[in-house]
């Protein structure tokens, strides 16, 4: 079934770097709206930890290798906007989101702790998965 992503809306970043300008899509799959993702193109200093993208699938809609196909086409959409690598990251008890990582040729740096600075540590993410997709 073919992925298209539809541009739903966008978000400043703040100049302290703390919060990463933000472009929100819905992930549609033969018309349907299975999921969300975002792209923040800016590589701040809280990149790497929450990563330059995120992806989630309905429940209803998992195992069809939707955020797959989304993630590779945000790498499209990072390569229009002069970027030549991005960083994603997942927890690492996440297998879903590592396999997908790996599916899209992402290579896995480490697995680092959260700073205690880092706006993730309010949402009890310790530990994350730090990974390069180069594009």
């Amino acid at each position: 079934m073919s992925v298209v992503l539809k541009f739903t809306g966008e978000a400043p970043g703040s100049p302290d770097g703390s919060c990463l300008r933000a472009l929100y899509y819905d992930i549609l799959a033969g018309g349907t709206r299975v999921g969300t993702c975002e792209l923040r193109p800016e590589a701040t200093w809280t990149a790497r930890w929450s990563g330059q993208v995120s992806y989630t699938v309905f429940p209803p809609y998992r195992g069809h290798r939707y955020a797959l196909e989304a993630l590779r086409l945000l790498c499209g959409r990072s390569k229009t906007l002069g970027l030549d690598h991005l960083t994603v990251t997942c927890r690492p008890e996440n297998a879903a989101s590592r396999r997908t990582l790996e599916l899209a040729g992402a290579e896995l740096k480490a697995v680092e702790e959260v700073p205690p600075e880092h706006p993730l540590r309010g949402s009890r993410v310790e530990k994350v998965c730090v990974y390069c997709i180069k594009l």
